[in-house]
């Protein structure tokens, strides 16, 4: 089985450019995860995303070099071109029918992209973002036109020489391990323009991006007033042995009114919460701790802890401001009792109240275009995620999936208070966590997915959800199916941009 896994991702990574990213929701990332489950692939760091095609590739040549793999990477050398340069138009459609209780309705989602490999350092992507339901969201930020939404998903140039990556344009950026989320910077976020710069070696990597978010038009002072927005970060992962990495991580996010462009948050190499103390200009500044590693064959731990604001001293009644804190903790079992293909996981999240949200001011709420950057449930919540998947062959899919959440009223959407502050001086203060009336929701799910070629596949998603004080309204009580069906068709183009191809 672990054969004919290799030989699908083989075959999808000929297919694509060298310089293409993986897409959020590319079906490719579930092989990934499945073959650094069992020790593979582990050159990938499984905290920092997205993979190019030419990252896999290379991982997938350093695998080890006996019978079991030499045809696949033979395969691969034929069927990519080593030298000269390529260009590359590619499509996606992916169609969903959606039936909800009392609601029901088609789901249409397109990528259109294309890009060229100019020479051997040198990369360009650009893919356009096609949906039919987007703009029914009340956080939708863009036209609205007959019922469609469409934006530039990917728009980038990447230059890579030896150890350096330089990347300019448009592109996700994922900082953290989790099944679906992480901490700091997760997929959820709508595609950042930024420009990134790394250097690595076999056991260290540095990196750093910055990047322009959405303004914002918060009214200041009861006038009119425009904030523009910046985030910042740098990051440094270390893999001192084969199958462990962790990262060490700052983000800060700046600007707002009359703030202009401080060059202090674009300079790499200083630590951007000293900055921030220091003023004139303030920022909401974030800092991370992740770790993946495989203790023991077969079986993968990972965690993240996330820190905003911990007050240390207790001299004034700021200082009774409660931690603003999260952690992930995350767990996976690969072929257990010999069950070949089968995985047992288990993931917990919890993040405190007004962790996204900085105290400066409503820009300063940890978003773009209304999208949660970091974790796409935002604060005040806790969540625990179980199951098992099983993987018997490249072209099935099953997955089993029990989620309980705990959602308090100190949602990203809601303003920054400070109750302690009305508490008097000889006394503490302290809040339940979640807060406020508490939303909470248990779900199960089945999922099924059957991919025979690369450039087609169908996914079934069964779910049933049972909700109490939906959207943290006392006494308002929720149950449905939230069934989906989709299908994903592609299609490839490749072209010579020389006499040479």
């Amino acid at each position: 089985m672990r054969l004919s896994v290799i030989t699908i991702v083989l075959l999808t990574i000929c297919s694509l450019s060298f310089s293409q990213t993986m897409p959020p929701d590319h079906w490719l990332g579930q092989e990934i995860r499945f073959l650094q489950n069992r020790g593979q692939l582990w050159s990938l760091s499984p905290l920092n995303e997205p993979y190019t095609i030419s990252h896999i590739r290379s991982a997938m040549q350093q695998l080890p070099q006996d019978n079991e793999f030499r045809e696949f990477n033979n395969t691969l050398l034929v069927r990519w071109p080593q030298t000269g340069n390529t260009g590359y138009a590619l499509g996606q459609w992916q169609s969903a029918y959606r039936n909800e209780k009392k609601s029901r309705y088609f789901h249409s989602r397109e990528r259109l992209g294309g890009g060229a490999q100019l020479n051997d350092w040198l990369h360009t992507a650009a893919t356009v973002y096609v949906d039919n339901r987007l703009d029914e969201k009340p956080s939708y930020i863009g036209k609205r036109q007959s019922g469609q939404a469409a934006f530039f998903e990917q728009a980038y140039a990447l230059a890579l020489f030896k150890s350096f990556k330089v990347k300019f344009g448009r592109d996700v950026l994922v900082w953290g391990p989790g099944r679906d989320a992480s901490l700091l910077i997760s997929d959820n976020s709508r595609p950042m323009d930024h420009l990134l710069f790394s250097w690595h070696n076999d056991w260290l990597e540095f990196s750093f991006f910055s990047a322009t978010l959405n303004p914002t038009f918060f009214k200041v002072d009861d006038k009119s007033s425009t904030q523009y927005r910046l985030l910042s970060g740098h990051r440094i992962e270390c893999r001192p042995l084969p199958f462990i990495y962790f990262a060490i991580s700052e983000t800060s996010l700046s600007g707002g009114p009359d703030a202009g462009l401080d060059f202090a948050y674009l300079n790499p190499f200083l630590f951007h919460h000293a900055i921030n103390l220091n003023g004139p200009n303030t920022a909401n500044t974030m800092g991370s701790l992740d770790i993946a590693m495989m203790p023991l064959s077969k079986l993968k731990v990972y965690g993240s802890f996330l820190l905003d604001d911990v007050q240390i001293e207790s001299s004034v009644p700021a200082d009774r401001e409660p931690p603003q804190i999260g952690y992930l903790a995350g767990t996976n079992i690969a072929d257990p009792f010999g069950f070949l293909g089968v995985d047992i996981f288990a993931e917990y999240t919890r993040i405190t109240n007004r962790t996204y949200k900085g105290q400066g001011g409503p820009w300063e709420k940890y978003r773009h275009r209304n999208q949660p950057i970091g974790h796409f449930l935002g604060n005040d919540f806790d969540r625990v995620l179980g199951g098992l998947s099983y993987h018997p062959n490249p072209n099935h899919f099953f997955q089993l999936t029990y989620e309980h959440r705990r959602q308090g009223k100190g949602r990203l959407d809601t303003p920054f208070d400070t109750p302690w502050l009305d508490v008097p001086e000889d006394e503490s203060y302290s809040e339940p966590f979640p807060t406020g009336t508490v939303e909470t929701s248990r779900s199960f799910s089945l999922l099924t997915r059957w991919r025979p070629a690369w450039w087609f596949g169908c996914e079934l998603m069964a779910r049933f959800w049972n909700i109490n004080n939906y959207r943290n309204q006392p006494g308002v009580n929720k149950e449905f199916w939230d069934i989906r069906f989709l299908f994903n068709f592609g299609f490839l183009k490749k072209y010579g941009l020389s006499q040479n191809n």
